[in-house]
C-alpha cells in the first residue's frame, strides 16, 4: 500500500481536515480527530499585534508542513486515531515553542508517531514535559549522544600531594564543537541525566584511550594546571600538588533510546 497523501491547513481555513486525501475511513477518521484537536487548542489564540499575528501563522504554517510531512511517512493500514493524552498535551504545549524549530519538530514527530501503529507504545505522554524542558543545547547535545551511542565525558581533579583527589570541573563533554562554554556544556549534560534520558558513569571508561586525548589539551584543563602551579609558587604548602583526569562514558539510557526513537 502506498504512503497517505496528506494535504492541511491550520491557518486559512476554518476546521483544517488531515489526510483529506486518504483512502481508508480509518485514515481518514484519525485525520480528522487530530485536525479537531488542533482547531480547538489554536483557534482560541488571539494576537492583536500585526506584526506578531503574522510572524505566528508564518510559524504555524511551517508547524503545518512539519507535521504533515511526518504523517506522510506512515502507511494508511499503519495510522490510528491520535491518543488524546500524547497529542492533547503536544500540541497545547507546542503553542507555546512554535517559534523554535527544533523544538516545534520534535512536537511534529512525537504527534505523528502516536499515531503510528508501531511506534504508539513507545508515545510516552511524558515526552511532551520532557521536551518542554529541553534547551537548543540539550536538544544538540542529546543528539550528539544517539549518534555516538558511547562517547568520553571526564571530571577534571585537582590532586595532594598523597594521591587524594577532589573534582574541580564535573561533566566535561567536549563532543559537541558547537559550543566552548565548560560550565554551560556541563549544565545541559546534568539535565539531560536529571530528566532520565542519559547515564553517565565514571566507574567505567573506553577502551580506546585516544578518545580521551582531547581533554588533555581544552584550555579548561589547561587554565586548571596554571591555577594550580600559580597557587604553588606562591605556597609550597598549597593542597594541591598536581591534576588528573577522570574518565567515564555518557551513553542514553532505554528511555532515552526510546524518546530518541520518537522525537529525533
Amino acid at each position: 500500500m502506498g504512503e497517505t497523501k496528506i494535504n492541511a491547513s491550520l491557518v486559512n481555513v476554518d476546521i483544517p481536515e488531515f489526510l483529506d486525501k486518504a483512502a481508508t475511513p480509518p485514515a481518514q477518521e484519525a485525520g480528522k480527530a487530530l485536525a479537531n484537536i488542533f482547531y480547538a487548542i489554536f483557534s482560541p489564540i488571539n494576537y492583536s499585534v500585526e506584526k506578531m499575528r503574522i510572524r505566528h501563522n508564518l510559524n504555524l504554517k511551517k508547524y503545518e508542513e512539519e507535521l504533515n510531512e511526518e504523517l506522510n511517512k506512515i502507511p494508511e493500514n499503519k495510522l490510528v486515531e491520535p491518543p488524546l493524552n500524547v497529542v492533547g498535551p503536544a500540541i497545547e504545549s507546542s503553542k507555546f515553542y512554535i517559534e523554535d524549530e527544533k523544538t516545534r519538530k520534535m512536537f511534529a514527530k512525537l504527534i505523528a508517531s502516536s499515531m503510528n501503529i508501531d511506534l504508539a507504545s513507545k508515545s510516552h505522554p511524558s515526552f511532551v514535559e520532557i521536551i518542554k524542558q529541553l534547551s537548543p543545547l540539550d536538544a544538540s547535545n542529546f543528539k550528539i549522544i544517539f549518534e555516538g551511542e558511547r562517547l568520553p565525558i571526564v571530571k577534571y581533579l585537582g590532586v595532594d600531594q598523597f594521591g587524594n583527589s577532589a573534582t574541580a570541573i564535573t561533566n566535561v563533554f567536549l563532543s559537541n564543537t558547537a559550543y566552548g562554554f565548560t560550565s554551560i556544556i556541563a549544565s545541559s549534560i546534568s539535565n539531560l541525566e536529571r530528566l532520565g534520558l542519559v547515564s553517565i558513569t565514571y566507574t567505567d571508561r573506553l577502551a580506546d584511550d585516544n578518545e580521551y586525548l582531547m581533554f588533555y589539551t581544552d584550555p579548561d584543563y589547561l587554565n586548571l594546571m596554571d591555577e594550580i602551579n600559580k597557587e604553588r609558587m606562591e605556597d609550597p604548602n598549597y593542597f594541591y600538588l598536581t591534576t588528573d583526569i577522570k574518565k567515564g562514558i555518557i551513553s542514553l539510557t532505554p528511555f532515552g533510546q526510546d524518546f530518541a526513537s520518537i522525537c529525533l
